[in-house]
């Protein structure tokens, strides 16, 4: 997994040093069998006009500023809902971007009806960042041709409207999220949801949790934990709180090692109960209480004994 250093020096160095990367423009096509692919889109490149350089000023700026100065959140938080970009390593059950990599496929301008969004690659060193744009249909200007769309003709000092018959291709000088050494990285969630299915994600991070639960038996009713996370239909909102405790330490206890010090620490030995040696789980606010239990939410301070509500926390290093 990317660290948070580890990003934010790819993105200085981008902010730093942008006549050393290079850049060319993408297109994502679907075809008719619902799979996506990449085909390089070629510019008119003369002296007096480079769109490709032009869009490659904006969008390594863009990714500066709106990379500069915020921070990097492991997937697992997604919960939290903090304005931070979020960081997602693809594997073999979830990723969306598998089909991005350098083609020579040339883009033709028959395909514009099926352009789903715009890739731009970054290279260095042999290494690529990939921004992506996301392309609504409604940003296709002339794509169901519906409207007539026109363009202006100056003619002997008389300006002229002429039809433009075909679908045209925009593009946008900013990104919706970024794509560095299989990891997916964004803070767009709805575009992630609703585009490219982070349901899938989401629910397999959450039944990893469960199967957790049930290695362990340190719970009196698995089930339980089932029905809090199925909820909603497809709402991920509960499979998002689960997600969270994934890679919880206290999974590492044992069930009469967990009894003892919930029984022995005020904020949790009248909430959390155990009967023949397993936490009682009867309600969702059960749920909820075992969740903040093993994502230790609340922190007491070494300095002063007051506690803390940390719903977002990083471990400390020694």
């Amino acid at each position: 997994m990317l660290s948070e250093t580890q990003i934010k020096t790819i993105i200085s160095d981008i902010e730093s040093s942008q006549d050393d990367y290079g850049f060319e423009v993408y297109a994502v096509v679907k075809s008719n069998r619902n799979l996506s692919q990449l085909q390089r889109i070629a510019f008119r490149e003369t002296e007096q006009e480079n769109v490709r350089l032009e869009l490659k000023t904006d969008i390594l700026q863009a990714i500066a500023n709106e990379c500069h100065d915020v921070s990097f959140s492991s997937i697992e938080n997604l919960a939290n809902n903090q304005r931070v970009f979020y960081v997602l390593e693809q594997n073999e059950d979830y990723n969306p971007f598998s089909f991005v990599s350098p083609t020579d496929i040339t883009f033709k301008s028959s395909e514009i009806v099926n352009v789903t969004g715009i890739f731009f690659r970054i290279a260095k060193n042999g290494e690529s960042i990939w921004a992506y744009q996301h392309v609504w249909p409604m940003t296709i200007p002339n794509k169901s041709k519906k409207n007539i769309i026109a363009k202006a003709l100056r003619i002997d000092n008389t300006d002229t409207f002429e039809k433009i018959k075909d679908p045209l291709l925009s593009i946008s000088r900013k990104f919706d999220l970024l794509v560095v050494q299989n990891h997916i990285i964004f803070k767009n969630i709805s575009l992630m949801e609703n585009v490219f299915n982070l349901e899938i994600f989401i629910r397999a991070k959450a039944q990893k949790v469960i199967n957790s639960f049930e290695s362990n038996a340190v719970v009196s009713n698995v089930e339980k934990i089932k029905e809090y996370v199925d909820r909603h239909n497809k709402k991920t909102i509960y499979s998002k709180r689960l997600m969270r405790i994934e890679n919880s330490i206290v999974f590492g206890l044992t069930a009469s090692e967990l009894e003892q010090k919930v029984n022995s620490t005020a904020r949790w030995r009248n909430a959390i109960h155990f009967v023949d040696g397993k936490i009682e789980i009867s309600t969702y606010k059960d749920v909820e209480l075992l969740i903040d239990l093993f994502d230790e939410r609340y922190t007491k301070s070494i300095i002063t004994g007051v506690e803390y509500d940390t719903d977002v926390k990083t471990l400390a290093s020694n």
